[in-house]
């Protein structure tokens, strides 16, 4: 069952996809409409998920499920994985690709991939202070609290020097 992403409670699990590139309009209206009908239907175990989603930065596919009802289970998160692979084919997105990471520089939104952001921290043009987006977020409330955050204080300090 969809709900208002605003309407789940704090510890509820969430998953995030981010793309290789910004969405444009019309694809953040379109992966909306499907994502609202996929979850609409989504179940683990013959029952109802209560689930959410948001598109931010017009970057990240943010999925939420509020857990204490009804948890994703493999068959669930095998179904929500394999929607998420159709809507890379149909886009020619990478929605998948862990090997990217997105950071702030100069205010704009910068996409790299790891190796590249390891040059970046080497040249030094992202330090502890870079804003930086951390997909290991576990629940809504870390998002909402953490998903921005200094480069220091996320999973991305390991290639800092």
């Amino acid at each position: 069952m969809s709900v208002d992403f605003d309407a789940l409670p704090g510890h509820s699990r969430i998953w995030i996809f981010q793309a290789d590139r910004f969405l444009s309009t019309a694809e953040r209206v379109e992966l909306g409409r499907e994502t609202e009908a996929f979850l609409g239907g989504w179940q683990a175990h013959g029952k109802a998920l209560k689930a959410a989603y948001r598109i931010a930065e017009r970057l990240f596919l943010v999925i939420a499920v509020n857990e204490a009802i009804q948890k994703a289970t493999g068959c669930s998160l095998d179904a929500l994985f394999h929607k998420v692979g159709e809507w890379e084919q149909k886009w020619g997105l990478a929605l998948t690709n862990r090997r990217l990471t997105a950071y702030r520089s100069g205010g704009k939104i910068e996409i790299a991939s790891w190796p590249a952001f390891e040059e970046a921290v080497q040249s030094g043009s992202i330090t502890e202070e870079t804003r930086v987006f951390d997909m290991t977020v576990p629940n809504k409330k870390a998002f909402q609290d953490h998903f921005e955050t200094r480069a220091a204080q996320s999973w991305h300090k390991k290639y800092l020097v």
